[in-house]
C-alpha cells in the first residue's frame, strides 16, 4: 500500500534529562508515512538498507544494532510534533536484491519494554560519561584502538 502523504529524510530532535544534564538526542528518519490525511496520528517508519538483507545477516549482533536503530527511531518519535504522532509500523526496507532477486522488507515490532531498556542503556552511558567510568570500563572490543590507547597511558 503505499502512503501519498510522507516526509523524507526528516531529521528529529528529542532532549532528555539524565541526573540534571540536558542531552540532545537527534537521527534523520529515511521515510515517516503518515497514515492518516492529516500529518499527525499514526506513522510508519521506513529505513533503507544497503547491504545483505535482515535474513541474511551472520551475526546476532549485526541483527541486534539494527533493532537497536528501530528502537531508538522510536524513542525520537515519543513527543515528535506535540505528542500528536505514533509509530504504527516500522520497516527496514532493503534496497538490493537478494540472491532470489527479491527484495526483502523487515517489519520490526518495538514495544515500552524495548524503549524503556534502550532508554534505561542511553542513561547509564551518560553517566559513565560524565564520570569518566567509561574509560576504565572501555567498549570491550579487541580491535578498538581507543581501548589500547588508553591501557598503555595506565
Amino acid at each position: 500500500e503505499w502512503s501519498i502523504n510522507i516526509a523524507l529524510e526528516e531529521y528529529i530532535r528529542k532532549t532528555i534529562i539524565v541526573d540534571e544534564t540536558k542531552l540532545t538526542l537527534s537521527g534523520k528518519i529515511d521515510k515517516l508515512e503518515f497514515l492518516n490525511e492529516s500529518d499527525i496520528g499514526p506513522v510508519r517508519v521506513v529505513d533503507y538498507k544497503t547491504g545483505k538483507v535482515f535474513s541474511k545477516k551472520g551475526t546476532k549482533a549485526q541483527k541486534q544494532a539494527l533493532e537497536r536503530q528501530i528502537r531508538f527511531y522510536h524513542l525520537l518519535l515519543e513527543g515528535y510534533k506535540n505528542g500528536d504522532v505514533s509509530v504504527a509500523e516500522a520497516v527496514l526496507d532493503f534496497v538490493e536484491p537478494t540472491e532470489e532477486g527479491e527484495f526483502e522488507k523487515k517489519t520490526m515490532a518495538v514495544n515500552k519494554d524495548d524503549i524503556l531498556e534502550l532508554q534505561e542503556e542511553i542513561e547509564t552511558m551518560v553517566r559513565e560519561i560524565l564520570s569518566g567510568e567509561f574509560l576504565a570500563k572501555g567498549c570491550n572490543k579487541k580491535d578498538c584502538e581507543a581501548c589500547q590507547f588508553w591501557s598503555t597511558l595506565h
